[in-house]
């Protein structure tokens, strides 16, 4: 791995941890990149922006989420 991520609290994550929708909103786009995707989840007038991301199936563009909502686990890149 050449980067380390980090959740809101600072505390490092790593590969196959759980990705949760930040907020209560619908998926814009999702973009994918072998088994991995990126994702835009539109809240109001924002985009929340997630790359790196192994979606969970039942995840799909248009879908309606509701924030806290598991929707994948990081991917490897």
């Amino acid at each position: 791995m050449d980067y380390i991520m980090i959740d809101d609290q600072g505390k490092n994550i790593s590969y196959n941890s759980p990705v949760y929708a930040p907020a209560d909103g619908r998926v814009q786009f999702i973009l994918q990149s072998g088994v991995e995707s990126q994702i835009g989840v539109r809240a109001g007038t924002c985009i929340y922006y997630l790359a790196h991301v192994v979606l969970d199936p039942s995840i799909q563009q248009g879908a309606t989420l509701t924030a806290g909502q598991r929707i994948g686990v990081t991917g490897s890149i």
